[in-house]
C-alpha cells in the first residue's frame, strides 16, 4: 500500500518500468501517501495494512503526527538509495512533468 499511487492508466503506461525524477515528483507522492495513512488510521487504527508504512520507522501513530516536511524526509531517505541503485542498474528516467492535486 504504502508505494501505490492512483493514476489514469494512459500515464501508467507511459511510464513503464522507467524511474521517477525524485525532485518532480516526491511532494506530491508523500502528501499522498500521509493523506492515505492519515485516513486509515482514523477510520482504524489497528489495521494491519498500516504495518506497510513501518518502513519509514516509528511506531504508526508517530508517523501519523509527522508534519509534511517531516513525511517527505522519511521518504526521500528511503526512496533516494533505491533510485540509484535501480539507476545504477540501467534503468532509465520518466521525464514526464509532475501533476499536482
Amino acid at each position: 500500500m504504502w508505494n501505490l499511487v492512483p493514476v489514469d492508466p494512459v500515464i501508467n503506461i507511459k511510464k513503464s518500468n522507467k524511474l521517477p525524477l525524485l525532485a518532480n515528483h516526491l511532494d506530491n507522492f508523500s502528501k499522498l501517501q500521509q493523506m492515505g495513512l492519515q485516513a486509515a488510521y482514523q477510520k482504524s487504527p489497528n489495521n494491519k495494512l498500516l504495518e506497510d508504512y513501518l518502513h519509514l520507522g516509528d511506531g504508526i501513530s508517530d508517523l501519523v503526527h509527522l508534519s509534511p516536511a517531516d513525511f517527505r524526509q522519511r521518504y526521500h531517505k528511503l526512496l533516494s538509495p533505491l533510485v540509484q541503485i535501480a539507476e545504477n542498474m540501467g534503468f532509465e528516467y520518466w521525464m514526464e512533468k509532475p501533476v499536482s492535486f
